[in-house]
């Protein structure tokens, strides 16, 4: 298989794998929609080259909802395309999709059910395959990020923000690492709020092993998020790519706790590039020992000490509805990054 981390960008179509439905279709169709494209990806082993070969073999009238067959490997336009190459990459890839559960979901981009705030940006990936409960990811969420070593504090505040945010109605994204992604994920499952779990492997997979549990609980409660095919390898590459896919689900990024070489600050600034906000604590900005947020403030970030400070930041540019302050001196007390 190739050594990347797969393709971002197209129009496509929203299934549920186990649906029968006109609206969704059904489990072998977007499993074969998908495998198509994939076994095409790892055929050629290049996003741009992928997409080009796609646009040529769908508007020259090529099938894609069935099968890739032999004789396929001409409708793409590519005469270093083998035939038995790509039908061998194809039983891979389709073979990997049987892993997927009656009830996962596979997204297409420009189509129902694909989440608006990601598709308006340029990283949006052209599959998301998804273990939800229903419309989870139309819910307006901030991401809470931070290093995968993290302070006994650290996690005490990233638990807390998340419990404040989801009562107020906020999703909190996170990304199922040690550390803060942890105890952020934690404290929303505990308030009875809404997490969504955006994570670098397969949807199939669990990175860390030991989190397995906490993912299928996200599942079942919120979301679980995926841009990678259930056959696909696992790459250090893959988690800035799904950095810049959580980023672009959230109406913002919080960094609890990152040092100077952090993979949450990745997400930070790619958080700026999408035009999204990206909120650092107070604290942090005090610590002398750190570079990183003066950097991010220079491009636009935002500093927070209190919880209704963060949340008016989003209500002035109607991010969110104006709500009743449920907490108008609720602090998170002493968020920092280290």
């Amino acid at each position: 298989m190739a050594e990347s981390c797969g393709p971002r960008r197209t129009a496509g179509h929203y299934f549920n794998v186990d649906s029968e439905s006109a609206s969704y279709g059904n489990q072998r169709l977007a499993r074969i929609h998908a495998a198509n494209y994939f076994a095409l990806f790892e055929s050629l082993r290049s996003p741009a080259e992928t997409e080009t070969a796609w646009e040529i073999a769908v508007g020259g009238g090529l099938d894609v909802s069935r099968p890739l067959a032999a004789g396929s490997a001409g409708s793409f336009g590519r005469l270093d395309l083998d035939d038995a190459a790509l039908l061998k990459a194809y039983a891979a890839v389709a073979a990997g999709s049987a892993h997927l559960r009656p009830d996962d979901v596979i997204l297409e981009l420009g189509f129902p059910g694909y989440p608006a705030r990601l598709a308006a940006t340029e990283d949006a990936p052209r599959f998301l395959f998804v273990r939800q409960q229903e419309n989870v990811l139309e819910i307006p969420s901030l991401s809470v990020v931070g290093t995968r070593e993290a302070t006994v504090e650290g996690r005490s505040r990233a638990r807390r923000l998340a419990n404040l945010l989801v009562r107020r109605g906020i999703a909190v994204c996170s990304g199922l690492a040690h550390g803060i992604d942890e105890a952020a994920h934690l404290g929303a499952l505990e308030a009875g709020g809404t997490t969504i779990a955006v994570i670098g492997t397969p949807l199939t997979r669990s990175y860390p092993k030991e989190h397995a549990p906490l993912q299928d609980r996200i599942g079942f409660l919120g979301a679980v998020v995926s841009q990678f095919h259930p056959a696909s390898k696992t790459l250090p590459l893959c988690f800035p790519l799904r950095n810049a896919t959580m980023s672009g689900l959230s109406l913002g990024t919080v960094v609890i706790e990152a040092s100077e070489t952090s993979g949450a600050l990745i997400q930070a600034r790619k958080a700026l590039q999408q035009g999204r906000k990206v909120f650092i604590p107070c604290s942090a900005v005090e610590n002398d020992r750190l570079r990183w947020p003066a950097r991010l403030i220079e491009k636009g970030a935002h500093v927070f000490k209190t919880i209704e400070e963060l949340l008016g930041v989003l209500e002035s540019e109607h991010l969110v509805p104006p709500r009743e302050l449920v907490a108008s001196t609720a602090t998170v007390a002493g968020l920092h990054a280290s």
